[in-house]
């Protein structure tokens, strides 16, 4: 959180906890960014015939249609995980609105970074069947633990790609559009959409493991079925013959 130590930031979330909808998937590192305060130069306020007066600076600072917004908007930077934010006293809003388009960058990578260590959990617990099918021709997996593994499966594509808006833009920023380029510039730097593709391919590749392994218990399956069926027509014919010597016996 903005300005605050760990140890406020854990006393803050505890006080909201039980305000809480819905939580992510797992414990995870928080996405830390630092940022500093950079003064604006001299030429600036000389090009927008800046004025003294507090408050009339305070209006102007604060105004959405203010055409000195955009100027300072744009001098907002990230970088080796350094954020850089203009030193305006009087901008107090803008100030909150700049951190909060960064926030919501860095709330959207934490976000899918849940589910990126979900996924590799997933891949680290079958991982190795493909290996063990290529060596021993079966699977130590039960129908169940498929099943489930299905479940986990289409519950992570589902919420990455239908349930949460990690590739959209939030609607915050439709009241706020000149802050908009703010909040795509930190998810460029945390290679949002990136993260997002690559986190589709080991789904897709989870899926086609997924696949291979149900092939193989129905495979399994069958095979079992299939000797089933021919001990069934063994018993029926030996006892079709028993009653045939009973009656060439009697």
């Amino acid at each position: 959180m903005w300005g605050l130590s760990r140890e406020a930031e854990k006393h803050v979330l505890a006080e909201v906890r039980e305000f809480e909808n819905g939580s992510l998937e797992v414990d995870m590192e928080p996405e830390l960014l630092d940022y500093r305060y950079i003064s604006l130069p001299r030429e600036f306020f000389a090009k927008f015939e800046l004025s003294g007066d507090s408050d009339a600076m305070t209006r102007l600072w604060n105004d959405h249609d203010s055409p000195i917004r955009t100027p300072v908007i744009a001098l907002n930077k990230i970088e080796r995980d350094l954020i850089h934010l203009p030193m305006i006293p009087e901008a107090g809003e803008l100030m909150t609105c700049l951190k909060l388009a960064y926030s919501h960058g860095a709330a959207q990578s934490s976000k899918l970074e849940s589910f990126e260590t979900a996924v590799e959990d997933i891949f680290n617990r079958v991982g190795d069947m493909p290996v063990q099918l290529a060596e021993t021709g079966h699977l130590n997996i039960t129908d169940e633990e498929l099943l489930k593994l299905y479940g986990e499966l289409y519950t992570y594509s589902a919420y990455i790609n239908l349930q949460t808006d990690i590739l959209e833009t939030p609607d915050w920023f439709w009241d706020n559009e000149d802050l908009e380029p703010v909040y795509l510039k930190t998810a460029k730097y945390l290679d949002i959409s990136k993260r997002t593709v690559v986190l589709n391919i080991r789904l897709k590749t989870l899926n086609n493991m997924y696949a291979l392994f149900r092939d193989e218990r129905n495979l399994q399956s069958g095979y079992w079925l299939t000797w089933i069926v021919i001990w069934l027509i063994i018993i029926e014919v030996v006892i079709a013959l028993i009653e045939v010597a009973e009656i060439i016996h009697p």
